[in-house]
């Protein structure tokens, strides 16, 4: 996976350009991502007309990338095997994580 492409934009915001590349390649929704991004760096923000997601706030590059490591530890990789290759239901109202690989399945948190 590439790392994030974190640009500021004026003096008060800052915009993860490959935002919606990360989210193809990890196969989960932008909303959802978005969702738990913003909430982790205490932050509001929004998907613009190029794709890129634009956030209220000075963020590096580090920054972003560390938040998206969590996300990938907790809706993305598998525990049992650490395979990538998963895909993330909605049940009612839990999310479970369903490993292609290995066939084990998890409840994650909202």
């Amino acid at each position: 996976m590439r790392p994030p492409q974190v640009l500021r934009v004026g003096t008060k915001k800052s915009s993860f350009a490959n935002f919606l590349e990360i989210c193809r390649s990890l196969h989960r929704q932008p909303k959802h991502m978005q969702a738990f991004l913003l909430t982790e760096l205490g932050t509001s923000g929004s998907v613009d007309a190029a794709n890129q997601l634009i956030i209220k706030g000075r963020f590096q590059q580090k920054q972003i990338e560390s938040v998206l490591r969590r996300y990938i530890k907790e809706y993305v990789a598998c525990q049992t095997c650490r395979s990538p290759d998963t895909i993330l239901q909605k049940e009612t109202r839990l999310f479970f994580l369903q490993c292609e690989t290995c066939g084990s399945r998890r409840s994650v948190t909202n």
